[in-house]
């Protein structure tokens, strides 16, 4: 969660990715799933000291969290794509050596996603619910600065301390 509050462009140039990821600052509501990690006692200390409100998505309902899904959809579809990329069902796999015949490494994977998310995921038009065939990141900012369904918030002051928030222990 750290990395979320954060500006990204320290990140984008350690990934070496030209572009914008112009998110940052605490928000004012996570939704979370019923995962034990995202509902634990960490969890809610972050909660009372960063000031944001938990709330649990209905549990067997695609709803408040169709973007995420339909952003991964889309960029497992894309990753797919490339070669070397093999079984997405464990049961094909059986013994197959997926670290041995990996063809990315974990860094290698970060960059990748990094620069799908930033350069094509942003960029590209959507047409899903209430997108009506615009980019994300010209709605993003008509969200921002003239507002759209709520009235415009300006972008949110950059959290300070970094380092005291990724060892925070929540209390």
């Amino acid at each position: 969660m750290a990395h979320s509050f954060y500006p990204k462009e320290k990140y984008l140039q350690r990934l070496k990715i030209k572009g914008e990821w112009p998110c940052w600052g605490f928000p004012d509501v996570i939704l979370v799933d019923n995962a034990a990690d995202l509902n634990g006692k960490m969890m809610h200390g972050a909660r009372k000291r960063y000031s944001f409100t938990l709330r649990d998505r209905p549990i067997d309902g695609p709803n408040f969290g169709g973007h995420i899904e339909s952003a991964f959809k889309t960029f497992m579809h894309e990753f797919k794509s490339i070669d070397g990329t093999t079984f997405s069902n464990p049961r094909e796999r059986a013994e197959y050596d997926s670290e041995g015949n990996a063809i990315l490494t974990l860094n290698e994977f970060e960059q990748y996603f990094a620069e799908f998310i930033v350069n094509h995921y942003h960029l590209d038009r959507h047409t899903g619910k209430g997108m009506n065939n615009s980019v994300p990141l010209t709605k993003f900012r008509r969200g921002i600065f003239e507002g759209d369904k709520f009235p415009p918030t300006g972008l949110p002051p950059i959290p300070q301390d970094e380092l005291a928030l990724r060892i925070s222990d929540a209390r």
